[in-house]
């Protein structure tokens, strides 16, 4: 999973990162899993600017298979 908190942080798996090293740690996940799927998660309050940067890293790593989640909201889905 790579999540983008409120604040605009992102994280690869739990583990804080700049978009240099989610770009390094992708590509190191993709040699060992060419076929990689990532879920990026954010919530309402992420900045789209730092989840589309995620994207963008992403995309720049060849990942093909990335999937987009949302948070629960007062137990369903976000509108």
């Amino acid at each position: 999973f790579v999540t983008v908190d409120a604040q605009g942080q992102i994280f690869l798996d739990r583990l804080a990162v700049n978009l240099d090293e989610l770009r390094n740690q992708v590509i190191q996940l993709r040699t060992d899993d060419p076929d990689l799927n990532v879920t990026i998660r954010g919530d309402a309050k992420s900045p789209y600017k730092r989840v589309r940067d995620a994207l963008d890293t992403l995309q720049q790593c060849n990942v093909a298979k990335v999937k987009l989640a949302t948070e629960v909201f007062n137990g369903g889905p976000r509108p």
